[in-house]
């Protein structure tokens, strides 16, 4: 690896969008904004593996949009919060707080990597095609059907993972990392694959 640059674990991860791997495996890459780090596994001391970076520049809408997700974590939910520009007052209940609703942080991340993908779940469902659930990337909405008296997806989220998403989960809560495995995953999108013509 060039200009390797070893550092802990933890601080790897939670600067990349990665996902679990295991020892032994091949080495995985992980571009994230201008930087491109691998993860690679060996037999190590002390069975510790090793991990590294190396630079590089790398242009990817989905992870800027998971980029942009991570960045608002912290922020409260707030009902009919969010946009394009960021964290907004809600209305009703969330009308004198600054924060995020599920789908207004899904139309902040998308639209920090110039992708409009609509206001609401409803908008989103339709903007791009469907993903397979183990084939998410960073980037990809994941959608889940939470009220059966609502027609279509009701709740989303920026996938960071294959298994992670960031999320603002409801009210009295902060946006924050969930899993995406639960029994109301509805589905996932990715927003820009009509655009880029390729398989990513």
């Amino acid at each position: 690896m060039d200009n390797v640059l070893a550092i802990g674990k933890a601080a790897l991860l939670s600067a990349l969008l990665a996902g679990p791997f295991e020892p032994g495996s091949e080495e995985q890459d992980h571009r994230y904004d201008n930087l491109a780090c691998s993860i690679t596994f060996e037999e190590r001391p002390g069975g510790r593996p090793l991990y590294g970076c190396r630079t590089g520049m790398v242009h990817d809408s989905g992870r800027i949009a998971a980029r942009s997700a991570l960045g608002a974590i912290g922020e409260p939910y707030v009902w009919g919060g969010g946009g394009p520009k960021g964290a907004t007052t809600g209305v009703k209940r969330g009308n004198n707080v600054k924060g995020f609703d599920c789908a207004g942080l899904t139309e902040y991340a998308w639209a920090q990597a110039g992708i409009d993908i609509g206001p609401d779940t409803y908008a989103q469902w339709r903007s791009g095609p469907r993903v397979a659930r183990r084939a998410m990337r960073p980037g990809d909405l994941a959608f889940f059907e939470t009220d059966a008296k609502r027609r279509g997806p009701d709740h989303v989220g920026v996938a960071i993972n294959v298994e992670q998403m960031v999320v603002a989960p409801f009210t009295g809560a902060s946006v924050r990392i969930e899993k995406i495995d639960r029994r109301s995953f509805a589905g996932a999108v990715r927003p820009v694959e009509d655009l880029r013509g390729d398989d990513r």
